[in-house]
């Protein structure tokens, strides 16, 4: 299975947020390996941000976008969650 180190995913997941969706301010980027209840690896990419509401077309292109970038070096499961920065701390992610 082809594994990208985390840290370059979260700088282009970072670099992507900020291009698509400028009216958003990022927070944080947290990616963190997991696996499924099917034994499948995945990675769980949580979005921080400050604004009020992403658009829905924005976040689906960065979804794609991220998924191109790390296609051929990636393959386990991206798995996508957006969270403003006011319930950051009910999830347990510590913000910067």
């Amino acid at each position: 299975m082809k594994k990208m180190e985390l840290e370059k995913i979260q700088t282009i997941v970072e670099t992507l947020f900020v291009e698509l969706l400028p009216e958003a301010k990022l927070v944080k980027v947290e990616v963190q390996e997991e696996e499924s209840w099917e034994g499948d690896e995945l990675l769980n990419i949580i979005i921080v941000f400050d604004g009020k509401r992403l658009d829905a077309k924005k976040t689906n292109e960065l979804t794609w976008r991220v998924r191109k970038k790390t296609g051929e070096d990636e393959d386990r499961f991206l798995l996508f969650g957006f969270v403003v920065k006011e319930e950051a701390g009910e999830m347990g992610i510590t913000l910067p």
